[in-house]
Formats: structure tokens, sequence, C-alpha cells
């Protein structure tokens, strides 16, 4: 039977990132991507985050990626370039593996309503200018997450 460790992994963000952040998931797989689970985020400090799994197998293969979810609901995911982080989790010492991730870019994978919950998938029901997403569930137009106004637009191209 393998032995069991902590892992302990830091999560930092780049400081040209300005991100809202919500909640910080990562999932992870210990199959090679076949079953996945998640672990949430702490926050420690500006953006700094940290995530403790328990009961992990020593010297198992781990994939993951992680999963930023802003305010305005908007779905993010960071990887290492478009691949999932690979790593093995080896004892460094007292039983604790220690990583750190530094994230320096994201992308948007889809859009959670802030009203119901649901799952937008992509560019569904995004208006094309200011990218303000209408949910189809709930019937709410969520917020645009551009600075974009149609009145700005107008007003430079009657100047």
């Amino acid at each position: 039977m393998a032995e069991k460790i902590t892992a302990d992994i830091e999560i930092l963000f780049h400081p040209d990132l300005s991100l809202d952040i919500k909640e910080i998931r990562l999932l992870y797989s210990l199959d090679g991507g076949k079953a996945w689970d998640d672990y949430y985020a702490n926050k420690l400090s500006g953006d700094k985050y940290n995530i403790t799994m328990y009961d992990m197998p020593e010297n198992a293969q781990i994939e993951f990626y992680i999963e930023i979810l802003l305010k305005d609901g908007r779905v993010m995911k960071a990887q290492k370039k478009t691949d999932n982080y690979k790593t093995r989790l080896l004892d460094q010492g007292e039983g604790v593996y220690k990583a750190q991730v530094r994230i320096r870019e994201v992308r948007q994978t889809h859009r959670k309503c802030i009203i119901c919950g649901s799952l937008i998938q992509g560019i569904q029901c995004t208006t094309p200018e200011c990218e303000a997403t209408y949910c189809p569930i709930c019937n709410r137009l969520l917020p645009p997450h551009s600075n974009y106004c149609p009145w700005d637009k107008q007003m430079i191209s009657d100047s």
C-alpha cells in the first residue's frame, strides 16, 4: 500500500493580470484524465492562493488545471501553455509535497450565470460588441466584461 502525503500547492498570479476573482478551483486527475476531482483554493493575500490536498498517494502522477470564476460570471482556465500541469507527488520532508504554480495568462472557457448558476458555453448568447451574455435559463442579461459603450462609438463617428 502506498504512503499517503499532503500536497500543498501555492498559486501566484502575475501582477499584470487584473482579475476580479470570486473563487479558484484546482481540478486534478490521478489516472491520466479519466476521472477528475477538485479542491477549492484559500486566499492568502493579494494575488496569492493556497490549496492543501490531503491523503494523496505518494509517488503518484498528478495532472491538473486551474479554473477561476470571476465575479462577473466568466470562467477562466489556467494551464501551462495549452496543456494541463503534470507532476509527480514526491515526499519533500514530513510527508508533504510542496509546489508553486505561477499564472501568467488565462483564457475564457465559458460563463456561469450569476443569477441561476447555469453554465453558458463559449460565445453562445453573447452580443458581439460589448460581450454581454444572455442567459437562456433565467432570461437575464449578464453584464459585459468590457467597457464598451455604444454611445461612445456613436459620438466618435459623429465628430
